[in-house]
């Protein structure tokens, strides 16, 4: 008996992809695409890589919107959404701060005319 490799079509393998981009193996259709397109002439060849490559940029594209939108539903910082009716008394509701005096003048000082100093020279000899 014996074992025969099934290679699946390139248009297959890119329909399958395009249904599921999350599991799509880009390598390997990379490698279908090149067999498919190895016996053709240039213009054929041109012509068959420009559509699998959009087609490949859109299932990429598909990729990345599902991973944006798990990684989003995973870290949406909205998320969860605690419901505190109950415990209402625990959080403060408003809170007031008079800042009034800070911006005042400041009070003058009055010091005197005449000072004396003394001198701390005088009894250390």
């Amino acid at each position: 008996m014996e074992i025969e490799q099934l290679e699946l079509d390139l248009w297959q393998s890119l329909e399958t992809a395009t249904k599921f981009p999350q599991i799509a193996e880009f390598c390997h259709l990379c490698t279908a695409l090149e067999l498919e397109i190895a016996e053709r002439p240039v213009f054929e060849q041109l012509q068959v890589a420009s559509n699998v490559i959009v087609q490949l940029s859109q299932i990429y594209a598909a990729r990345v919107e599902i991973l944006l939108s798990e990684w989003e539903r995973r870290y949406n910082p909205t998320e969860p959404i605690v419901d505190i009716d109950g415990c209402i008394e625990l959080f403060v509701q408003s809170q007031h701060l008079d800042v009034a005096e800070l911006f005042d003048p400041p009070d003058t000082v009055n010091y005197p005319q005449k000072r004396s100093y003394r001198n701390t020279d005088a009894g250390s000899e």
